[in-house]
């Protein structure tokens, strides 16, 4: 989920739920998310984007202390297809479980939040799926096939 969506569903839900709480919004803000001020809306997905970093930069920190122990990889190259509801990475990444003397690399393909380019790679990268020597060639055609390790 982007932060403007995160952003509105926090607002409809805040004003939905305000009267149950014994609580009155403000008559300005209390409309559609269509309607809101600019520069409310646009605190709101400020809060929002920065929410959604330290909380996936959260995440990020446990994979590499509880995961594979393979740590931060590095990104060789990304492709990604979106939608309004989906952010889809195929990502190329070298790991600490490499040789990077040998330039050993992985593909993965994988959902992604969407609003942090670096982020997503690093999500993709530690909890895609990985791709066969070949889908790999195909996306990264720029990258050495015989150095592919499959995922």
């Amino acid at each position: 989920m982007d932060a403007e969506s995160l952003a509105q569903l926090f607002h409809e839900t805040y004003e939905r739920l305000a009267p149950q709480h014994g609580y009155e919004t403000r008559k300005e803000s209390a409309v559609a998310w269509s309607e809101v001020p600019a520069n409310n809306k646009s605190l709101m997905i400020a809060v929002c984007e920065e929410i959604l970093s330290k909380w996936n930069r959260g995440w990020l920190r446990e994979q590499r202390n509880e995961g594979s122990g393979e740590g931060e990889r590095i990104i060789l190259g990304s492709h990604w297809f979106t939608s309004r509801m989906d952010t889809i990475g195929v990502v190329a990444a070298r790991t600490g479980m490499h040789d990077p003397e040998k330039g050993e690399w992985k593909a993965y393909i994988g959902c992604a939040p969407g609003h942090d380019k670096s982020f997503d790679e690093q999500f993709v990268a530690a909890s895609g799926c990985g791709l066969s020597p070949e889908e790999a060639g195909a996306f990264f055609p720029y990258l050495d096939s015989t150095k592919y390790k499959p995922a």
